[in-house]
């Protein structure tokens, strides 16, 4: 493991030699976990702030300066050590009642990023860490940056009565317990001076009700991506090929916008009759020259494999005919570099086509069609259904597309001999 010192951090570079490997940047801590001066000369405790890219690019995905680069990772490494400093002895709130929750959030943020989940052992993915941030945005228009140790009369209804923010109940519910995570950990490091958790709406079964395409409805997403691929020129060809490529993986195989956008030539097999879904961390340019990394992996961090109906596996087979060899990407340009700049921009071209077809809100632009497959095979046979969507979980299989119609249950009785 090779290591460049420095004064509050360093960069470290880990799983040298293999196709994990990346650089990542460590903070020096002068403080022992529990919160206890670490003595002078001793070794200070590393703890990991994120990748090398985490800091980077600036939110619009432009490099920052050196000085920028810096001062962003300085900044973190003071409210981690500030954090970490402060865990012992009398209530935080009370020693720091001038403190803002947005200040109380920002040192919630790197426990955050930096914790382990106990059920995948892998730290919050980078989407994850947008929605708590997002979570909190809500929390701030209704109620303000207050001070830590000051709470709103009936301040655990107002998020869930509010009409500062115009959210669906589910969207409420999705939010609040986020922002309960938060709540619950400012309290229990006595960032906050009492106790709140938001108070959600009741979960009802319409909440839970999957929104889906019907056949009619995707046949006529396909027909649109094709006549717009059919009608185009230059460069933008390409574009809607792609899209094309990615539809052809969403509607028959129900494959998450981040595995179609991850997805690279290589991991078809097509003599294995199967689509191997991976880790990736590589180097891409977008259109406009500028170098993007991307990385990710399954949403259940393991390799995952798809196996290849028959339809698919032709599409699959004359579409890798007509392939250059400089090619890397299942959503490639041509030259080896992808087309889209990330999975929200995938999303995001999904969404207009919705919108020219006036099918905006009939289901999600492109979870939808995974809802599709998915409430067509449940109702088929739920443990095959697992399989095909890739649940670790059957119950997650069963609760997010099972239809709840009771005719299948009569229909068994109907057909049992008493």
């Amino acid at each position: 493991m090779e290591r460049k010192s420095m004064k509050k951090y360093e960069v470290v570079t880990i799983h040298k030699g293999t196709k994990y490997q990346k650089k990542v940047i460590r903070a020096l801590l002068r403080f022992d976990k529990e919160g206890n001066p670490i003595p002078k000369g001793d070794k200070p405790r590393a703890m990991v702030l994120g990748s090398v890219n985490d800091f980077k690019y600036t939110p619009s995905g432009n490099i920052k300066s050196l000085s920028a680069f810096e001062k962003d990772i300085h900044k973190k490494v003071l409210e981690l050590e500030e954090n970490q400093g402060t865990q012992k002895g009398t209530h935080y709130a009370t020693k720091n009642a001038s403190l803002k929750i947005s200040r109380v959030f920002d040192l919630f943020l790197v426990h955050y990023k930096n914790t382990k989940s106990k059920k995948t052992l892998q730290v919050p993915r980078a989407s994850t860490v947008r929605k708590m941030e997002l979570s909190f945005q809500k929390y701030l228009e209704v109620y303000g940056d207050h001070s830590s140790n000051r709470f709103q009369h009936k301040h655990q209804e107002k998020f869930m009565l509010s009409g500062e923010i115009n959210l669906s109940r589910r969207s409420l519910i999705s939010y609040a317990s986020e922002l309960n995570l938060f709540l619950k950990w400012a309290f229990e490091n006595n960032h906050i001076s009492e106790s709140v958790q938001l108070q959600k709406p009741a979960k009802t079964k319409k909440d839970f009700k999957v929104r889906t395409f019907t056949e009619d409805d995707q046949d006529k997403i396909e027909e649109h991506i094709l006549f717009k691929y059919k009608s185009a020129l230059g460069g933008h060809k390409i574009s809607y090929l792609n899209w094309y490529r990615a539809f052809f993986l969403f509607r028959y195989r129900g494959l998450r916008a981040g595995d179609v956008f991850r997805l690279k030539l290589e991991d078809i097999r097509l003599d294995e009759n199967r689509i191997l879904l991976k880790p990736v961390n590589q180097k891409s340019t977008d259109k406009f020259g500028k170098v993007q990394t991307i990385e990710g992996t399954t949403k259940s961090r393991a390799l995952e494999m798809v196996p290849l109906s028959s339809n698919l596996k032709e599409f699959l087979k004359k579409d890798l005919q007509d392939r250059k060899e400089s090619e890397v990407w299942y959503l490639d340009r041509g030259d080896g570099n992808h087309q889209f700049s990330s999975s929200d921009a995938l999303t995001n071209a999904f969404s207009k086509i919705l919108k020219a077809l006036n099918l905006s809100g009939v289901a999600k632009p492109i979870h939808g069609h995974r809802s599709s497959l998915g409430t067509k095979l449940v109702n088929i046979n739920p443990a095959l259904a697992q399989m095909a969507l890739r649940h670790q979980d059957i119950r997650t299989t069963i609760d997010s597309y099972y239809d709840q119609d009771s005719k299948p249950l009569v229909d068994v009785f109907e057909n049992l001999e008493f």
